[in-house]
This record gives C-alpha cells, structure tokens and sequence, in this order.
C-alpha cells in the first residue's frame, strides 16, 4: 500500500490537471452550444424554433443559465403570435421550482402586458395624425391631377408615390393598434394564467401575492388558484373569466369587468373593492366575505348564487338592470332596491362620486348602451 501511494503522489497533479481541463472544455462546450441555440431561436424555421425553445428549457434547469434563460424566453414573447411556439414557451417558463421564480416571471409577463397597454394611446394618437397627413396628401395629389398641365408628370408622380408610402404607414398602424397590440395583451395574460395554474399545483401560490397595475386582460381564463393577496389597480378585464380562485385578502381599486367579464366558483375571504365597475359581466357561486365596498357599479350584471356575507358598503342603488338568483345578502341590504334607480338617478349620483373623468365616461356610456339595446335603430 505504501508503495502504491508513493507511486500515485507525484501523479496527483496531473490528473488534477486533466479533471480540470476535461471540466473546462466541457464548460466551453456547453457555452458554445448554448450560444448557438439562442441564435437559433431567432430563426424563420418554425421547426428550428421549437427544437430552441425546447433546448433552452434544459438549460433554464442550470442554475449558471438559469436567470438569462427566463429572460430570452419571456422576451421572446414580446413579438410572437403564433400559438404553437407561444405555447412551448410558457410550458418552458411555467416549469418553475421555486416561489422566487415564480414571482420573478409573473412580474415580467405583467410587465410586457403593461407595456403593451401604454403603447396603445399614442399609437392610436399617431394613427390619427397619419390619417390626417394622407387626407390632405391625397386633396393635394387630386388637385395637381386636374392641373396636371401646370405640374407636370414628375410632380404628380411624386406625390402619388407620397400619397401612397402614407397610405402604408396609416395601413401598419391601424393593423397594430387594432389587432397586434390587442392579441399581444392576450397572449401574455394567458402565458400568467398558466404560469400560476403550475405554479398553483406545484403549491407555490398559496404564499403569494398577484399584483395587477394598470394591466389589461383579454379573452383569457385564470382557473384553479390559490392566492394569499390579489391586488388590482387601474386594470380591465374584458372578456376574461375568473374560475375557481380562492383569494385571502382582495384589494381591487379603479379597475373594471366587463364585456363578457365571468367570475364563477370563486372566494374572497377579505379585502375591499372602491371605484369598480361590473358591466356587461356575470357572477356565479361567487362569495364575498369580510368585504368592503365602495362606489362599486353593477350595471347590465348577472348574479346567481352569490353570497355576500359581513360585507360592508353595497349599494343596492348602484345595480342598474342587473339579473339576480338565489343571492344571499346581510340583512342590512334592501333587496327590494336594486334595478329600482333610474338612469338620470345614475347619473345624478355619477356626478357626486368620486370617479375619474374616465371612470364617469366608462358608466356614462354603458349607461348609454342601455338605451341602445331596449332603442335600437331599424
């Protein structure tokens, strides 16, 4: 035995040496085929692209690669709308371990959505203003058509070619604000709606906290969650449905549900609601408890087998054409209220409250919309 170590001291250095340099061209290794996968993702292949994104969610395990990984994946969001390859993201991305992870990548998609939704208003504004430049490029090309003997071919040609790049740039600007960043919206609120389904069944969500500002929610269901906070903030949801989600604490300020907007088989333990609005949305098995409420509009609402129970501030005054069956309400609540006020009686009380100039145009106009339905135009 003494022997054989004396034989094997002096060859300890080098097979150090050829460990490390066995983990250090495997480390190379591994860098360049990761580099060339994150190339790949950027490719027109849409077979190339799966096989990245699919590639990139081994590495997202590695905890050397693991934060830029999230990165490139929900970055890659940002531009992306067909749903095959939307899809092999979020299952990449929703395949979290830790409630860090979970934080760290809702927070990001939230982002993107907000992002999306702050664009919207100066897109529109630029649409208009391209509008204008091509109604009057055109008033323009028309004239020096009809003098087309005063200007000659070049000038005319030169400003129907103008007219014409106008009429493009209005063309991709429209198609984005009306369709892009609608669909771009809806895409990342249905990558959150997965992210926290897995993260709910990997038991992460009962500890969190879900933070909505000034984001926008489109045609996306949210089903099957467990959350300790919900809060809402300057937020739509349209369209959107809300199912089975257990909510310990609800804070929903200046927000809105609507156009289709469904809440069913969902608790709210605690919490306060000021300045919502419910149109055009409906409510099933939906219980609210130790609930606060405060200037909140059901306008055109279904409610079935809702109970609010130990709630305080509903208004019976502010349900306007509303359905309601089998509701269960403290006794302190007047029933024999709600649908009772008329819509100049809205209106009045619209004035006295505290609602933003958008939150009183919101009511305003779905009060409106009333009149259109019961009056519509032959």
């Amino acid at each position: 035995m003494a022997k054989f170590i004396e034989i094997l001291v002096p060859l300890i250095p080098a097979i150090a040496a050829a460990i490390w340099g066995y983990i250090k061209y495997a480390d190379e290794r591994d860098i360049k085929i990761y580099q060339e996968n994150v190339k790949e993702l950027f490719s027109s292949n849409k077979d190339i692209l799966l096989s990245s994104i699919a590639t990139l969610g081994f590495y997202k395990d590695k905890k050397k690669y693991k934060k830029n990984v999230i990165d490139i994946l929900i970055n890659r969001l940002y531009t992306e709308l067909d749903y095959d390859l939307i899809n092999a993201i979020v299952t990449e991305l929703s395949q979290i371990s830790t409630k860090n992870e979970l934080i760290l990548i809702s927070r990001s998609l939230l982002d993107i959505n907000r992002n999306f939704v702050v664009q919207a208003l100066p897109i529109n504004e630029r649409k208009k203003c391209i509008e204008s430049v091509c109604e009057q490029a055109e008033k323009d090309y028309l004239y020096q058509l009809n003098k087309f003997e005063d200007f000659g071919e070049q000038t005319v040609q030169q400003q129907r070619d103008y007219l014409n790049n106008k009429r493009r740039d209005a063309q991709y600007l429209n198609d984005l604000h009306q369709y892009k960043l609608g669909w771009h919206k809806q895409v990342i609120s249905d990558a959150l709606a997965m992210l926290l389904l897995e993260g709910n069944r990997r038991n992460l969500t009962k500890d969190f906290s879900l933070n909505l500002y000034y984001n926008s929610i489109h045609y996306s269901q949210f089903f099957n969650v467990r959350l300790k906070c919900l809060y809402i903030e300057f937020s739509e949801f349209i369209s959107s449905s809300l199912l089975e989600i257990f909510v310990g604490t609800l804070l929903v300020r200046s927000s809105f549900f609507g156009d289709g907007s469904l809440i069913r088989l969902c608790t709210f333990k605690t919490g306060q609601l000021s300045n919502v609005e419910f149109i055009d949305s409906k409510l099933d098995n939906v219980v609210f408890e130790n609930v606060s409420f405060q200037d909140v509009y059901f306008i055109r609402t279904e409610l079935n087998h809702c109970i609010f129970r130990n709630v305080k501030g509903l208004d019976p005054l502010l349900f306007y054409s509303c359905v309601y069956r089998g509701c269960e309400f403290d006794e302190s609540f007047d029933i024999s209220l709600i649908n009772s006020v008329t819509k100049q009686k809205m209106l009045e009380g619209l004035k006295k409250s505290s609602r933003s100039i958008f939150g009183r145009k919101l009511i305003s106009d779905a009060l409106d919309k009333e009149n259109e339905i019961q009056n519509p135009v032959p």
